[in-house]
């Protein structure tokens, strides 16, 4: 059986039927510190995705998704996408935002989209 560098499970905040928020929550790492941190990451960016959505509209939101997609946990590398579908009342359409988090677990620290990549000039 395959081993993980970390263990996620699911969570949800809901507010009716069709407002749902889904985001996955670390358990279990032997630094607990590093666990605190990385799930106050995801936290921050799951409500900063919501905060987006709702902020200055004029219109009431009739419905709400969010979900989460692990990308990567291997090689002490966590990566994960926290997404967010919103639709507003009399709107031609929703609107879906993506925030993709990345967590190096050997350097104990979020990367940037700037460490993903070698700079070569």
């Amino acid at each position: 059986m395959p081993t993980f560098p970390v263990q996620i499970i699911p969570l949800s905040v809901s507010a009716g039927l069709q407002k749902n928020v889904y985001y996955p929550q670390v358990i279990h790492m032997q630094n607990q510190l590093l666990e605190k941190s990385i799930n106050q990451a995801i936290i921050n960016e799951t409500q900063a995705l919501i905060n987006l959505q709702v902020a200055d509209m004029p219109s009431s939101v009739v419905e709400m998704l969010g979900t989460f997609e692990l990308k990567n946990n291997q090689r002490e590398v966590l990566s994960l996408s926290l997404t967010n579908y919103t639709y507003h009342d009399k709107a031609a359409h929703g609107m879906t935002y993506i925030k993709s988090l990345n967590f190096d677990l050997l350097a104990k620290k979020k990367l940037d989209l700037k460490d993903l990549f070698k700079q070569t000039w």
